[in-house]
């Protein structure tokens, strides 16, 4: 595999990540939202069966090798909580704070000569937070 710079590795992961998000029926409204509390990657809307719409902010992580774990296990207490800042920001600035909302996370291994995994994690802010709970509560485990 050649090498590539780290945006357009961050790029090329966000497309594969829209292309995933819209074979599964989700409508992209925005790609890097940016705030003053950090970018959002994707901005996209989802309906449920029962036609309750959902606003989804996703967060795309793309590494080439486990070396040092896995995508997903990169997003931080702190990335979380920016995650959850710029989300209601952008609520705010579009007056969608009483919509549904969720923030998920698109996980893609490169793998050399093959195509990418992509692991979709939905709605990761409640086991996230679960997870840090000891952090989100300025107490130590």
């Amino acid at each position: 595999m050649q090498q590539r710079s780290k945006s357009s590795l961050g790029r090329q992961g966000e497309d594969l990540a829209v292309k995933y998000l819209e074979a599964k029926g989700y409508c992209i409204l925005e790609r890097n939202y940016a705030t003053r509390f950090g970018e959002i990657d994707v901005i996209a809307s989802w309906s449920a069966a029962q036609n309750s719409e959902r606003l989804v902010f996703v967060e795309v992580k793309l590494r080439r090798n486990r070396r040092y774990g896995y995508p997903e296990e990169s997003i931080t207490l702190k990335k979380l909580q920016h995650l959850i800042l710029a989300s209601q920001d952008y609520l705010q600035k579009h007056l969608l704070e009483d919509s549904d909302w969720q923030i998920d996370v698109i996980s893609i291994e490169m793998k050399e000569e093959r195509s990418p995994e992509i692991i979709h994690l939905e709605n990761v802010t409640a086991s996230l937070a679960l997870n840090h709970c000891g952090d989100l509560y300025g107490k130590k485990r």
